[in-house]
């Protein structure tokens, strides 16, 4: 299977306008390269939906959650923080504009009647050991009292919670307790992942993957969790129908040591996810231009509004694909199902995933679109069109990956190869090929390039003459 020398540029043009105008804006104030910002632009939608909306088709027959599992990858310098801030920030504003309501609103009503209830429980506590005059004691009534109380006090401890739509922190403690007390949904973003990427990958559970709670999360299932807690009692907790989207930057030496993990690869949590491997690259601050107020604003009222309708939705909503949506995707995914062969290539377990992603990507383009009226309007053939280019473009570096984890353990060089196409999309040079060791440790820069030279003659490696020679990949 052939693909082109030159990865093709992400298609912000697929974008709904709102959403391709904040992209394009963040894109010339940043100057740090084109795909970053329509990567997370796109991710944005599927975040500000992911918690509270469903797609289906008319007949109900077929039910998909609208989480998505984003990693973008970018260069240190190269503008994460900028661009993450921009496109990120009516999240961020949507969480503290409701954790301050409730501080001001919501709390001091909780507090005081926690307050009642405790003070009622030592009252019933003092009247146990000595009752007061011309009162009958009454240990029935005391205890069933006792017992509406401590249900009560248990109701306000929890509704003590401040709500919490944004975590960085990934621990299956810390993600059950934040999922138990908002309507099992949560949104895993940060602009420098490394220490949420260490969690996955094993940190706190012996190096082995801590990714179950977000496998099960991803397909909407429910996860029950139980531990000692303090006072060595029992805690139990049962999340219903989770709700996680991820949206995780980080740099390019973090995203390796992902990638080639094998718990990761043999979970499935790899297949799950839309890598990017951006074209990002230091700014030029003399080539900036400022986002257009119009825009930024048209973009994060988009946003808020998608978060106040469908993220906090309850009960949950439904996105109807129409006939022809659907028999687009059944095509499509008859097309993924033959392309993966008989199953040898490891890409096979990526390619079974393409059709459910694409659907995801759908209703986030969708309510990109149509906004609080989503729900009304059946997603169209153009849409699913659109989500299968985005699509296509994700599958360049899925097929990288899945290369990585065919050539593990066999050929080297092919796998060091892969990894430097990987790395620089637009093509890696001898100095790069010879800091990635191909030809061994102590090999020199004359062998490094005989190599080279040979993957050229062979048809692996197309070469392009620039100021120095650029090696790209011409074969997967």
């Amino acid at each position: 299977m052939s693909e082109d020398v030159k990865r093709k540029p992400f298609p912000t043009h697929v974008l709904p306008p709102k959403v391709r105008a904040m992209a394009e804006a963040v894109e010339a104030f940043s100057t740090t390269g084109h795909d970053m910002p329509g990567v997370v632009a796109q991710s944005a939608l599927n975040c500000a939906i992911g918690g509270g909306v469903y797609v289906t088709n008319r007949a109900r027959s077929q039910i998909t959650p609208t989480t998505t599992f984003t990693v973008v990858v970018g260069v240190s310098g190269g503008g994460k923080s900028v661009v993450g801030g921009l496109l990120l920030e009516a999240i961020f504003e949507n969480q503290r504009r409701r954790q301050e309501r409730f501080r001001s609103e919501s709390l001091p009503v909780f507090r005081a009647r926690k307050m009642e209830i405790e003070s009622e429980l030592k009252r019933i506590d003092r009247d146990a050991i000595k009752p007061r005059k011309g009162q009958p004691d009454e240990p029935e009534a005391r205890i069933k009292r006792r017992t509406e109380l401590l249900r009560l006090l248990d109701q306000v401890e929890f509704a003590l919670d401040c709500p919490q739509m944004i975590s960085e922190d990934l621990t299956v403690q810390v993600m059950v307790r934040i999922l138990n007390a908002n309507k099992s949904r949560l949104i895993l973003m940060s602009t420098d992942a490394r220490e949420t990427i260490n969690n996955i990958m094993g940190r706190y559970n012996n190096g082995k993957p801590d990714d179950s709670l977000l496998l099960k999360a991803f397909s909407g299932e429910d996860y029950n969790f139980s531990r000692k807690g303090q006072g060595k009692e029992m805690e139990n907790l049962s999340v219903q129908k989770m709700a996680v989207s991820s949206l995780l930057m980080l740099q390019p030496d973090i995203a390796e040591q992902m990638v080639d993990n094998e718990g990761l690869q043999g979970s499935g949590y790899l297949q799950r996810t839309l890598f990017a491997w951006t074209d990002n690259h230091p700014g030029r601050a003399s080539q900036s231009k400022p986002v257009p107020d119009e825009v930024k604003e048209a973009f994060n009222r988009l946003i808020t509004v998608l978060l106040d309708t469908y993220y906090w939705s309850e009960p949950r909503v439904f996105f109807i694909l129409s006939p022809e949506a659907e028999a687009a995707l059944n095509t499509y995914k008859e097309a993924r199902q033959i392309a993966g062969g008989d199953g040898s290539h490891p890409f096979w377990t990526f390619q079974s995933r393409d059709t459910e992603l694409v659907i995801r990507i759908a209703a986030g383009l969708h309510a990109g679109l149509h906004e609080d009226k989503s729900h009304e309007v059946e997603i169209s053939l153009e849409t699913v069109q659109a989500a299968m280019e985005i699509m296509d473009w994700y599958s360049g570096f899925r097929e990288m990956i899945a290369d990585r984890m065919a050539d593990k353990g066999g050929d080297k060089v092919m796998a060091k190869l892969r990894e430097l196409a990987t790395l620089h999309p637009n093509g890696f040079d001898s100095r790069d090929a010879q800091r990635k060791r191909i030809a061994g440790m102590h090999k020199d820069a004359k062998a490094v390039q005989a190599i080279l030279d040979q993957k050229v003659r062979e048809g692996v490696l197309a070469v392009t003459d620039e100021p120095r020679p650029k090696y790209r990949f011409a074969l997967r």
